[in-house]
C-alpha cells in the first residue's frame, strides 16, 4: 500500500481526485512517465502550486526515488 506524505502536515484529507504523475526528473532532463503512483511505497509533496505540484516518491530507500511532476489533488492513490 502506498503511504502519503505531505511535509509540513499530520494528516491527510481523503477525497476523490488522486495523485497524477506528468513528468519526472532524470539527469537533469524532463522524461515522460514510467511509472504508475500506485506502484511506489512512499510519496511525499513537496511543493503545490497552481500549475504542477513537486512530488517525490520512492520505496524503501529515497536514494532511489524520482522527483515527479504533477498534479496532487486531493493527495489519494488510485489502485490499479
Amino acid at each position: 500500500m502506498t503511504e502519503i506524505k505531505i511535509i509540513g502536515e499530520e494528516k491527510i484529507k481523503s477525497n476523490l481526485k488522486p495523485i497524477r504523475f506528468e513528468k519526472y526528473l532524470d539527469n537533469n532532463t524532463l522524461c515522460g512517465v514510467c511509472c504508475n503512483v500506485s506502484s511506489w511505497k512512499d510519496i511525499e509533496l513537496i511543493k503545490k502550486n497552481r500549475g504542477f505540484d513537486l512530488i517525490f516518491a520512492y520505496d524503501d530507500k529515497r536514494s532511489t526515488g524520482l522527483l515527479y511532476l504533477g498534479q496532487w489533488n486531493d493527495g489519494i492513490v488510485e489502485n490499479d
